[in-house]
C-alpha cells in the first residue's frame, strides 16, 4: 500500500523568523524519511523555528514521531537561541518547534 504525503514551505515574520510546513497525508514507515530530509534541509539554511501545521495530517505512525523527535533535536543541535516569549530551559517544551492542529 502507498502512502502519500505533500509538505509546503512558507516562511513567516514574528518575534523571530518561523518556517511554517503545512503536513498533508500519511507520515509513515513508508514517508517518515522524505519528511525528515526534507525538513532538515530547509533547516541547514533557513529559520531556526518551525511550525509544523498538521491540520492535514490524516495518520502519524511511530516512525513519523522519531522523525519529528530528530527535527527537534538539530534544531536543538543547531545552537538556536529562544525566542524573547520562550518558556526558561529545564521545562519541558521545546522553544524551537511549533505543532498547530495535531488531531486528537
Amino acid at each position: 500500500m502507498t502512502t502519500f504525503l505533500d509538505l509546503k514551505f512558507s516562511q513567516q515574520e514574528s518575534f523571530v523568523p518561523v518556517m511554517v510546513v503545512q503536513v498533508a497525508g500519511e507520515l509513515d514507515s513508508n514517508t517518515y524519511d522524505q519528511f525528515q530530509t526534507q525538513v532538515l534541509r530547509e533547516i541547514e539554511t533557513g529559520p531556526n523555528h518551525v511550525l509544523l501545521d498538521l491540520s492535514k495530517l490524516t495518520y502519524i505512525s511511530s516512525a513519523g514521531l522519531r522523525a519529528l523527535y530528530m527535527i527537534s533535536k538539530a534544531l536543538s543541535a543547531k545552537g538556536a537561541q529562544p525566542g524573547p516569549h520562550a518558556k526558561q530551559a529545564g521545562q519541558f517544551k521545546s522553544p524551537f518547534i511549533k505543532l498547530l492542529n495535531p488531531s486528537p
